[in-house]
């Protein structure tokens, strides 16, 4: 299936179940078709998150009070994801990687290679870390370009748990409202123009309002983040 296909999927199963430990699972699933992986997981506040895969469930429950540190450990690595959205932690601390607590808890007893992290932020909130390992080879680019497209869905389904269902906490003007629902039916900016009888820089500006209002970066996330608000 494609990236897109997935993308829904994800945002269908988060507005399907009513738990992180199906949402994980399902969510880690699909996953992995587009970058097969030995372990994944979902690293929460409160540390490995309950829909792992691959993981020993007693190495998860030795490590429980060192996520703290794993984090201050794996900060020049959540630094790079800042800014591409992933990173994968022997790209950046090279050797240093092995001379870690985290290495010398957590991966080594998986016998892992290397790991693709995600930090899922939503309006400056930090949600959730995407953790996906390997026990041999590294990540291609066409891989982590596949995941890096998927991370949209994955903040909306993030956003999803942890806001209660209703009406979007904002204000949109009737027109938008009728933008909106043109973009639900995947209709382009010339067809929605045509639609409700304006311009094309008309309904581009009332996108970009839109989009503002909802904290969207991209058409696909809009819809998501409207529907799982119960925006109507």
């Amino acid at each position: 299936m494609s990236v897109p296909g997935i993308a829904s999927e994800l945002c269908s199963l988060a507005n399907e179940v009513a738990s992180h430990a199906e949402y994980e699972r399902g969510a880690l699933t699909m996953l992995r078709r587009v970058l097969p992986f030995d372990v994944g997981f979902f690293v929460r506040a409160d540390g490995v998150g309950p829909g792992r895969l691959g993981l020993d469930p007693s190495v998860v429950e030795a490590s429980a009070t060192k996520w703290p540190r794993f984090g201050r450990e794996l900060a020049p690595v959540f630094a790079r994801a800042t800014g591409d959205g992933l990173a994968v932690d022997t790209d950046v601390l090279g050797d240093r990687f092995r001379a870690t607590t985290l290495y010398r808890d957590f991966v080594a007893p998986h016998q892992g290679e290397c790991t693709v992290l995600a930090p899922l932020r939503v309006r400056g909130r930090h949600l959730a870390t995407l953790a996906i390992g390997r026990c041999a080879g590294t990540f291609g680019a066409r891989e982590l370009q596949g995941l890096r497209a998927l991370l949209p869905a994955l903040r909306v389904c993030e956003s999803s748990f942890h806001h209660a269902p209703g009406p979007y906490p904002v204000a949109l003007s009737p027109r938008e409202h009728d933008v909106l629902d043109l973009l639900r039916l995947g209709y382009t900016n010339r067809e929605i123009a045509r639609a409700l009888g304006t311009s094309v820089n008309t309904v581009r500006n009332q996108l970009r309002s839109l989009f503002r209002k909802l904290g969207a970066t991209t058409r696909a996330e809009a819809v998501a983040l409207s529907l799982g608000h119960g925006d109507r």
